[in-house]
């Protein structure tokens, strides 16, 4: 505008020019000398908000990867504690169900024994990759421990939750044939509903598909001898 004064101070933040400071009519304040103590001011306060964001990240990253199971990616017990409770209180005081689901590896033994420790590894990626591409996005499947894995879903109907189990185990082929393996991994599987009007902790759901898991590993073995 004619007649006013502009005067365009540099940010700099590390080794960037981040913008610029402007301050109209500054004719007084170049006289009394007051600019570099405001600039001053200004990029200690963008340091510590830096500072602060950076940290934030970082906490977050951590808390990530600690929940992550380093194997498969998928959750470990940290983040079955902390997440799935969350998920299970959430959805059990709105007055909903959930599916949980208990899956346990066949023949780990034979892999490790007969083709060493890294096919018995990748037996494992075959079925968490399996598990991890045939849940809803908002399920949270959780590597439980070793060879055992556990799906917590929002499919709240019998139906829904045997679609998810057969999805998983027609893409199990598929998954070991991408890794070379030399046989397909098998899988035993458990599920129940959660009731909201039952007084279960979401562990108790836990261990009775867990139970019903090894029912079904127990009539398939009769089945094959």
């Amino acid at each position: 505008e004619p007649g006013r004064d502009y005067l365009f101070v540099p940010m700099h933040f590390m080794e960037a020019t981040v913008g610029y400071l402007v301050i109209w009519d500054c004719v007084e304040m170049l006289h009394t000398r007051n600019i570099a103590p405001i600039v001053n001011t200004l990029t200690m306060a963008m340091r510590s908000f830096f500072a602060g964001k950076k940290l934030e990240y970082l906490n977050q990253m951590l808390s990530g990867i600690s929940m992550r199971d380093n194997l498969t990616g998928l959750c470990n017990r940290l983040g079955y504690h902390h997440l799935a409770s969350r998920l299970f209180k959430k959805t059990h005081s709105e007055g909903g169900r959930l599916g949980v689901i208990f899956i346990d590896m066949d023949k780990m033994k034979y892999f490790n024994d007969t083709f060493g420790h890294a096919c018995g590894d990748d037996a494992i990626r075959s079925v968490s990759a399996a598990i991890s591409s045939n849940v809803p996005e908002e399920a949270i499947p959780v590597r439980f421990g070793g060879d055992e894995f556990m799906v917590l879903t929002p499919a709240d109907t019998r139906e829904a939750v045997l679609k998810i189990i057969s999805s998983i185990l027609n893409a199990i082929p598929q998954e070991a044939e991408k890794r070379s393996m030399p046989d397909v991994p098998g899988i035993s599987t458990g599920f129940v509903l959660t009731d909201p009007t039952s007084n279960l902790t979401l562990n108790d759901y836990v261990e009775e598909a867990d139970r019903l898991m090894y029912n079904d590993k127990k009539a398939r073995k009769a089945g094959r001898g």
